[in-house]
């Protein structure tokens, strides 16, 4: 479901800016305990009235991990989460200086895109 690129040669495009990779620090133990929040990007499904709505527009929204593990974490926002067609889509720690990709939308529930987890 993802896929890390290593370049010989630094990107060099005039507005593209490549993200930097979380490198532990915050620790994930810290990032869940302060509530910190991830800004999740995608072009999946809205849910609006048991249906899925919306799929190719580009959405973000940002919300706090309720769980992680040494591969992934996970979070239930009702309301508000990933779902069907975000999968791949980068997760930014905020309150950074820049956009640090600290995970990739990789599942959840399908039915009801209530919860999910990112790689």
């Amino acid at each position: 479901d993802i896929a890390v690129l290593y370049l010989k040669t630094p990107v060099n495009v005039a507005g593209i800016t490549p993200s930097e990779l979380h490198a532990g620090t915050p620790s994930w133990q810290e990032i869940k305990s302060k509530g910190t929040k991830l800004v999740f990007v995608g072009f999946g499904f809205n849910v609006l009235n048991n249906e899925k709505v919306g799929l190719g527009i580009k959405r973000e929204a940002s919300w706090a991990i309720s769980g992680y593990d040494d591969y992934a974490v996970s979070f239930a926002t009702p309301g508000t989460n990933t779902c069907n067609g975000d999968s791949g889509g980068p997760g930014f720690l905020e309150g950074t200086k820049s956009l640090v990709l600290a995970a990739v939308t990789s599942g959840g529930d399908n039915a009801a895109c209530t919860y999910g987890f990112d790689t």
